[in-house]
């Protein structure tokens, strides 16, 4: 029996959002700047559980896709608590009707029943490195806007490293943003919003 090939079904990403010199607007607790380049894992997320005498799998659990020989497959994240647990849509319908345990050399392809819905589910980086930098509003208070710095460096499925730092606004009511090498035009502010232009990108 041939052991079988795997491939993470991988997205590569690379950019910053938004351009520099666009105008933008964005509420508090969300992010002002990002600039990335990783690669990340495609991925699932259970609508319904899994119930097989393989695994019961909860819904919500996320699984990253790969293929097995060439054929697309889903594998719940980490495995941690389903080793060697595989399934399948063998029609691209959006339910998942096929399960397989790997771990066991003499395990075949078996049907679901019944067949278990899933949704897109936000990638996962891979361990391979890269980096994600971002700033993040985090509202007005005493005429200060404050701002939370994020990063995400050489492996950026570890723990961010992050930074609080505060900004005064002038009597307009405008100023500047100035982090890592970043300059963010500050045109307006409120304990819920930000508009804003970036003039400078990070030096990384």
């Amino acid at each position: 029996m041939s052991i079988p090939q795997f491939q993470n079904v991988t997205t590569y990403r690379q950019g910053k959002i938004p351009e520099i010199n666009q105008e933008s607007s964005t509420d508090v607790g969300s992010t002002i700047y990002t600039e990335f380049d990783y690669q990340e894992i495609e991925a699932i997320r259970l609508t319904e559980s899994v119930k097989s005498s393989m695994a019961e799998i909860p819904a919500s659990t996320s699984l990253t896709s790969m293929t097995m020989d060439g054929v697309l497959v889903y594998q719940p994240y980490g495995t941690v608590n389903f080793p060697g647990i595989l399934l399948s849509d063998q029609n691209e319908d959006g339910k998942l009707d096929r399960i397989k345990d790997i771990s066991s050399m003499n395990s075949s392809w078996r049907n679901l029943q019944p067949e278990v819905a899933y949704e897109d589910a936000e990638s996962i980086p891979t361990q391979s490195g890269g980096f994600k930098l971002e700033l993040v509003y985090q509202g007005l208070t005493d005429n200060q806007i404050k701002v939370l710095y994020r990063e995400y460096n050489n492996n950026i499925a570890r723990p961010a490293f992050t930074q609080n730092v505060e900004y005064e606004l002038d009597d307009n009511g405008e100023g500047l943003i100035a982090f890592k090498g970043a300059r963010i035009e500050v045109l307006e502010a409120s304990s819920t919003e930000i508009r804003y232009r970036v003039i400078k990108g990070f030096e990384n």
